[in-house]
């Protein structure tokens, strides 16, 4: 199985995989694309100590599957504006 491959909290990484099963649930998608969005949405990024925490751990994990499925990572990449951009698995 894939895993999540950015530095993050221990907080962080439980939000994570709820964001990863609120994706697969959400989306019908597996756990491994999931992951994968996940480690494209947020590569180059860290949320590795607790001030990067405040950013992400306000929303819920459903809130964060929807953005991480909907929406272009910020930097450019390759996660589209709809539903079904394609398989993204690392």
């Amino acid at each position: 199985m894939s895993k999540i491959n950015i530095p993050v909290t221990p907080r962080a990484e439980a939000l994570l995989g709820e964001v990863v099963v609120s994706m697969s649930n959400l989306f019908a998608i597996s756990h491994e694309e999931a992951i994968g969005r996940v480690n494209v949405h947020w590569s180059g990024h860290a949320i590795s100590t607790e001030d990067s925490e405040i950013m992400f751990l306000h929303e819920t994990s459903d809130y964060w599957a929807k953005e991480i499925f909907y929406l272009p990572k910020l930097n450019g990449g390759y996660l589209a504006r709809n539903p079904n951009p394609g398989r993204i698995i690392e």
